[in-house]
């Protein structure tokens, strides 16, 4: 019970962190929640505060006809959490991750008579220097952003102001960043981009400082990215010239739809002694893809329940793979894989055969204890899931190769509705993959867990 009169509190001030760390604020009664109890007394207020405001969010108009500049415009809240930071300035010691949100404006719009990013006066440039201990700075938008459109003061601020003095960045929405702006990045460990661009003009020379990354991400889980550009992207990240030493790096997360085989093998051997997580996307540029195919199967009508019928029997088609190995990555602790099931005139294909293909070259001795799999359905029902040969992988995991630290499989789904996905949940899978013979093996070790 906590003394509402007074600045004292009857439980100890860890409970109440442990408490207040554990109110859900995405929600909006968690958040009001924590408004509310923050009224109490100074004990409460500063411990409710410094949760509210741990993790802040700002939108700010964006606008191609302009160069892709930044506005604060009537929509906007940057300007808004400005004036609260003049006004109680101790807020911006609670923040450790901003989020910079571009809602993107009319084109047709005139914004002479507002500020944008071009002017000294925008309120993102006075709102940093508040947030002294800033952890991670990350960029969203509805589409991709270039580079090369932002004027340069916003350039300028993403450089000097977050790359170079913060440890998490996010500019995974933005393109062909250019490889100097990570140049001298010495507090950088966790950095997240689609993708890089090299520099004809040889900058090397102004190389003095490392970022030894912990975690990193190349590409966007996207449709639209380049195999080439990946490729090149990829390059510079070998040293010497690199302005990046992975050899310390603990997760690699590769997401997108362009990565080949030589460009996968080329990082990992980059951090194969120290990498721990690894988030991988299956994907046909791996050269002769194992596709797994099976007739006659239902496909969702327009995305709509279909019926299964109990004697459609799969088979596997295998053909000759070129695939990633994972023989080098003997720390490795989890690896997850993004993979598909897709559906188009009556015939299924899926690319999941590949990661039992990938988990048989991982050491049977290392430290490997949890296996995701994170499956896209495109045009397949659910209720299909009883169906599917989950062969390939289950026997693999539970095979002859034994990995002795393992503890849990996880399986996650999304349906893929119009340009949406929508997560499927728990219940909805367990109602399907319950019926299947092959997923009880796992079931049965205690290794099988739906998200």
């Amino acid at each position: 019970m906590i003394s509402l009169n007074s600045n004292q509190s009857l439980l100890p001030i860890e409970l109440l962190e442990h408490i207040i760390d554990n109110v859900d604020i995405s929600s909006p009664d968690g958040k009001q929640s924590l408004i509310t109890c923050s009224y109490a007394n100074s004990t409460l207020r500063v411990l409710c505060q410094t949760r509210i405001f741990q993790d802040v969010a700002v939108i700010h108009g964006l606008q191609y006809a302009t160069g892709e500049s930044f506005f604060d415009d009537e929509q906007s809240t940057g300007n808004k959490f400005l004036s609260l930071l003049d006004r109680s300035p101790h807020i911006g010691s609670y923040v450790r991750n901003f989020t910079l949100k571009a809602v993107m404006l009319d084109w047709q719009r005139e914004q002479s008579d507002t500020i944008c990013s071009k002017d000294p006066g925008f309120s993102l440039y006075a709102t940093r220097p508040h947030l002294q201990k800033l952890q991670k700075f990350t960029v969203v938008a509805p589409v991709f952003l270039l580079w090369s459109r932002f004027d340069q003061r916003m350039k300028s601020f993403f450089h000097n102001s977050i790359a170079q003095v913060l440890p998490e960045v996010d500019f995974h929405i933005i393109r062909q960043v250019p490889i100097s702006v990570f140049y001298n990045c010495a507090a950088l460990q966790d950095l997240r981009i689609s993708h890089l661009k090299s520099e004809s003009i040889n900058t090397t020379s102004s190389l003095h400082t490392k970022a030894k990354l912990r975690v990193l991400q190349v590409g966007r889980e996207s449709f639209s990215s380049a195999l080439g550009r990946l490729q090149e992207c990829f390059k510079l990240f070998e040293p010497p010239s690199s302005p990046f030493d992975l050899s310390q790096l603990t997760e690699l997360i590769l997401p997108d739809y362009g990565y080949s085989v030589a460009d996968i093998q080329f990082m990992l051997g980059l951090c194969s002694k120290s990498l721990e997580r690894l988030d991988l996307r299956l994907d046909n540029h791996y050269g002769t893809v194992t596709l797994l195919e099976f007739e006659p199967v239902i496909c969702t009508d327009h995305f709509a329940p279909s019926t299964l019928d109990p004697h459609m029997l799969p088979s596997i088609v295998e053909a000759e793979t070129i695939s990633p190995n994972l023989g080098s990555l003997h720390k490795l602790r989890r690896l997850a894989f993004r993979a598909t099931i897709s559906c188009l005139e009556g015939r299924v294909t899926s690319n999941i055969p590949l990661a039992s293909v990938i988990l048989k070259t991982i050491p049977n001795d290392g430290p490997l204890s949890e296996v995701v799999l994170n499956t896209l359905l495109q045009n397949y029902s659910v209720d299909n899931l009883a169906v599917f040969p989950w062969s390939t992988v289950v026997d693999v995991l539970c095979g002859n190769r034994v990995w002795p630290h393992l503890t849990r499989v996880e399986l996650k789904f999304e349906q893929m509705t119009n340009i949406r996905t929508v997560r499927i949940s728990p219940a909805n899978l367990a109602d399907s993959l319950d019926r299947n013979d092959d997923l009880n093996k796992l079931r049965e070790r205690g290794l099988l867990l739906y998200i």
